[in-house]
């Protein structure tokens, strides 16, 4: 019985306008010569994933923000699509829309990314394949703030290559808005949003529609997907307090996702609430935190002419309270987390465990110019007992446009139940692995004036006790093991500009971000599923172009070559046009030039895709 009740009924393909309106994305491409508007002076950003918010520039890591304004530009309309601009992220996704990604930081694995919504961690003990399985639209999204490098001491476990903070859009404020989406492969997205006031509370409700028949339509790879969450802001005895609820359902084929075979589907759904408050004293700020997770996965697949299916229940509740306290020392930030998980599956059997984290960390200014930090998290579970990650770093305001930092730190990841308990005729985990380890050092330097950011950083990361899927030279049965050690160092620099050209008004910003990763790996002879599957180099350009008033243009360029020597030059584009303060429509073409190769494991690209849209907001 398929997973799909919807019939797709294939829409005709126009030719003659699908290539109308690439001729027109290609000329504007090329040629314009309209005025554009003065360029903005680059605001200060502030990083709040750093549990004690900083100016960025003040930050002792590689930190990428992308703003609302940002999110709005980029071609693609999804959180996945935003993420792979970003460089020294490797972020592999099925199709568009994001129904299904992977997302890996400076040539970790996509188990080594924590994700954060609201600064409060969400983790799929099942497998991190569902740690992008988010209740959330891009139109739901403030900020995304990506953290590079050693960041366990903040986060605890799996923050172990770094972390991602989605901030969700406030409430405050009455507005409507309606966004619609269509193209190629009955492509279909619609996006509604709706804000308003009852008394002191502010109050937010989002919905989400996708669907595609599949870009390849001899094989499982359309989708249905439905998004809803609620938002309120308000005050409780004085205190602010926040709320997030969100429900999603997702239904896609996963043709040779997992491994080289079309057939494959999957089905998950997913429950969230998220809690937080906000209570000031005269020195000492609490946020308590509590975050509920529920999550439904049902994967079917055919091996040797038979189906068969695997059901999963997972269950998170995390509690967490934080403190932070301004004093002569500096600033401390201190707190409490405990991760109680549980999952119910028919191909895992049933299992839970507690997790509890303590940590503790200190900022201390010893001028204007120089602060000194440093940190411990401690981590305990029954079957591992106590571990800890300590940190340090520097941070020095060199002048008003130069800044230098530097940071070292443990870290640490806990295995899935997928990778513990899994057992189907060609997999089977491994109950007994140790946790993943490594020490992370980094330094670098920014530079700012008026319209100019730069930055530079050099990265080592060591890791033992690496956990992949492994097999032998001629086997068939991969197994999961603590099988590699790795030594991964590498270079990221980037460079955005505003009005970098006079003679070229209509060119309002350019983004320059290069990646180089060397990696020495480690696997005993062994053949490994993800550990060397990572970007050597990435080169990502970015060109912001307002060709009329009303017309603005973003096209994004990215070079990707991995370790294996497959490489990759894809072009995305959006156009769009403001009819005026409520209107707008957009032309978004993803891999304008219809690249081959693979997106992500057996999963081919699915070349270039085209959607029409129209937004409207009150």
């Amino acid at each position: 019985m398929s997973l799909f009740h919807h019939s797709p009924a294939a829409l005709p393909q126009h030719k003659p306008l699908r290539a109308l309106l690439l001729t027109v994305v290609v000329v504007v491409t090329l040629a314009g010569n309209a005025a554009a508007e003065p360029p903005q002076q680059l605001a200060e950003l502030i990083v709040s994933a750093s549990r004690s918010p900083q100016p960025l520039q003040e930050a002792a890591q590689t930190v990428t923000i992308l703003e609302r304004a940002d999110l709005e530009r980029l071609p693609g309309g999804s959180l996945f699509d935003a993420l792979e601009q970003v460089s020294g992220v490797d972020l592999r996704q099925r199709g568009p829309f994001g129904q299904q990604a992977d997302v890996a930081i400076r040539g970790g694995s996509f188990e080594q990314t924590l994700i954060l919504i609201n600064g409060i961690p969400q983790v799929n003990p099942q497998t991190g394949h569902h740690n992008l399985d988010l209740p959330l639209q891009l139109a739901d999204i403030e900020r995304i703030e990506i953290v590079k490098g050693p960041s366990a001491r903040l986060y605890g476990a799996n923050a172990m290559a770094g972390a991602i903070n989605i901030v969700t859009r406030a409430s405050k404020g009455p507005a409507w808005r309606a966004d619609l989406s269509a193209g190629d492969h009955d492509a279909l997205n619609a996006q509604g949003q709706a804000r308003w006031q009852l008394g002191n509370w502010h109050h937010r409700l989002g919905a989400g529609h996708q669907y595609s028949s599949g870009h390849r339509h001899d094989e499982p790879t359309g989708f249905n997907s439905k998004v809803i969450n609620y938002q309120a802001q308000g005050e409780l005895a004085g205190q602010e307090m926040q709320a997030l609820l969100a429900l999603s359902e997702r239904d896609y084929g996963a043709s040779r996702y997992y491994f080289d075979d079309p057939q494959q589907k999957e089905r998950s759904r997913n429950a969230r609430a998220l809690l937080a408050a906000e209570l000031y004293g005269e020195r000492l700020h609490w946020r308590p935190t509590l975050s509920l997770n529920r999550h439904e996965d049902r994967y079917r697949y055919a091996y040797n002419g038979r189906w068969f299916s695997n059901d999963s229940t997972s269950h998170n509740l995390t509690p967490g309270l934080q403190g932070s306290l301004e004093s002569a020392l500096g600033h401390s930030s201190f707190g409490y987390s405990g991760d109680w998980q549980q999952i119910r599956s028919s191909s895992l059997g049933d299992h839970q465990r507690h997790l509890h984290n303590l940590f503790f960390n200190q900022r201390y200014a010893l001028s204007d110019r120089l602060q000194l930090g440093g940190g411990l998290h401690a981590l305990y579970s029954r079957r591992w007992g106590w571990q800890s990650w300590p940190g340090a770093e520097i941070s020095l305001a060199i002048n008003r446009q130069w800044h230098w930092f530097a940071a070292v730190g443990g870290s640490f990841r806990i295995p899935t139940y997928t990778e513990m308990y899994y057992q189907t005729p060609n997999h089977r985990g491994d109950a007994d692995l140790k946790p993943e380890e490594a020490t992370t050092w980094e330094t670098g330097l920014r530079w700012q004036d008026q319209h100019r950011q730069a930055h530079l950083s050099l990265f080592r990361r060591d890791s033992d006790n690496l956990i992949d899927w492994a097999q032998a030279p001629g086997e068939t049965l991969w197994q999961v093991r603590n099988v590699a050690h790795s030594r991964n160092w590498g270079v990221e620099s980037g460079l955005t500009w505003q009005q970098p050209w006079p003679l070229l008004p209509w060119l309002v910003q350019l983004d320059l971000n290069y990646s180089w990763l060397h990696s020495d790996f480690s696997s005993n002879g062994l053949e490994t599923k993800y550990s060397r599957d990572q970007l050597r180099h990435q080169l990502h350009t970015g060109l912001q172009l307002q060709w009329l008033p009303p017309l603005s243009q973003r096209l994004q360029l990215r070079y990707e070559r991995r370790f294996g020597g497959e490489n990759a030059l894809l072009v995305d584009s959006r156009l769009r046009w403001q009819f005026d303060r409520h209107w707008s429509c957009h032309l978004d073409v993803t891999d304008l030039f219809d690249q081959k190769g693979h997106e992500s494991g057996f999963v081919e690209r699915p070349g270039r895709w085209l959607l029409v849209g129209i937004s409207w907001q009150s």
